[in-house]
C-alpha cells in the first residue's frame, strides 16, 4: 500500500457557519499542502425554508481571486442535523495548491436556513514544492513557483527558537 505513505483523507471545515438566507461567503482556512477536493458537505443546523443553491470557489487568493468549480442544492426538505453531501470526483478544478482555499456562497433564497460547510479530501506535498529541509540560511530555496495554479510561490524562510 505504497500510495497511503503519499496522502490521507482529511476533512477541513469553514470557518464559521453561514445563514443561507443571506449569501454570505463562508471559507475554508488556506491550506499549507497541496489538496484533492474528493467530496463537499454542508452540515445543516436551522433547517431552509426553501431550497439554497450553494456556489463552491476555489481562491487562488483567498478573498480576492477565485474560480468557479460548481453547485450544490441543499434541498427544502433539509432539516437540523442532516448532512448534505456532494462528491467532486471526475470535476476538473478540484485541486488546490499551497496557499489556495474553497468557500462556500448560498444564494440568498430561503428566508431561514443556517449550516457548517466543509470539504474532504487527500492532502499531498505537491511535486513542485521544493524539498529541501533545513533551518539555516544556507539551505533555503528563495522563490518556486506553485505548479497548479501559478499564482504566487513557495518561499523558505529562518525560523528563530525563542
Amino acid at each position: 500500500m505504497a500510495e497511503q505513505s503519499y496522502s490521507y483523507l482529511r476533512t477541513v471545515a469553514a470557518t464559521a457557519s453561514s445563514d443561507l438566507n443571506t449569501g454570505a461567503v463562508q471559507r475554508t482556512l488556506p491550506l499549507a499542502n497541496s489538496f484533492t477536493v474528493h467530496r463537499v458537505a454542508c452540515a445543516v443546523t436551522v433547517a431552509p425554508d426553501a431550497a439554497s443553491t450553494i456556489t463552491v470557489k476555489r481562491e487562488t487568493v483567498p478573498g480576492v481571486t477565485t474560480v468557479t468549480v460548481g453547485t450544490f442544492i441543499v434541498p427544502s426538505t433539509a432539516v437540523a442535523g442532516d448532512v448534505i453531501v456532494a462528491f467532486l470526483e471526475g470535476i476538473g478544478d478540484n485541486d488546490l495548491a499551497a496557499g489556495e482555499c474553497l468557500s462556500f456562497t448560498g444564494d440568498g433564497v430561503p428566508t431561514t436556513g443556517t449550516a457548517y460547510f466543509s470539504m474532504v479530501g487527500f492532502e499531498y506535498v505537491d511535486a513542485g514544492q521544493p524539498n529541501c529541509r533545513g533551518n539555516t540560511t544556507a539551505l533555503l530555496f528563495s522563490n518556486t513557483s506553485k505548479v497548479r495554479s501559478g499564482v504566487g510561490s513557495y518561499k523558505q524562510v529562518v525560523f528563530t527558537e525563542s
